[in-house]
């Protein structure tokens, strides 16, 4: 009897210099090792273009994105970590990286909290809705909402798809 082996997942979680996208490189990474899969770290870089030196700004983007690279292949050493370092809208790029991905992860802290109705503000609710795979938050440890809820992270379906 054959086996057929389903392709390996591939998971992208995105960064910021948040204290919360710890958490999500971490919990991204255990999902890869359990699915062996693909963990793909991203970053947008936002302030490259409006700097007042572009080259340190941009080295600063890909210094972040090797950090969480490393601790993610650190926490699981047997998964395949990528990285890629992105410009454009924030929710534009992370709709367009969900329609390659099995899983989208993004890490939600205090700070980003905003107007909406899941707390996560224009940008967290529009992709939300309009990623194409489940998309994952998850919540800064240090988050006293996490800690009066014991719930860390939530998994959201795509919407209609």
């Amino acid at each position: 009897m054959s086996t057929v082996r389903r392709s390996p997942g591939r998971i992208v979680v995105a960064v910021s210099r948040s204290t919360a996208s710890r958490a999500a490189v971490l919990w991204a990474a255990q999902e890869a090792y359990v699915r062996q899969g693909v963990l793909l770290v991203t970053h947008l870089d936002l302030t490259t273009a409006h700097a007042p030196e572009p080259d340190h700004a941009a080295a600063a983007c890909r210094r972040l994105l090797m950090e969480f690279a490393s601790l993610a292949s650190d926490a699981e050493p047997g998964i395949a970590v990528g990285t890629v370092l992105l410009t454009g809208g924030i929710s534009d790029e992370l709709i367009r990286l969900s329609r390659a991905a099995d899983l989208l992860v993004v890490g939600i802290d205090q700070e980003s909290h905003g107007p909406g109705p899941d707390g996560l503000g224009s940008i967290g609710d529009r992709v939300l809705h309009e990623a194409h795979c489940p998309v994952v938050l998850v919540r800064d440890p240090a988050d006293s909402a996490v800690v009066a809820e014991g719930r860390q992270s939530q998994v959201f379906g795509p919407a209609g798809r």
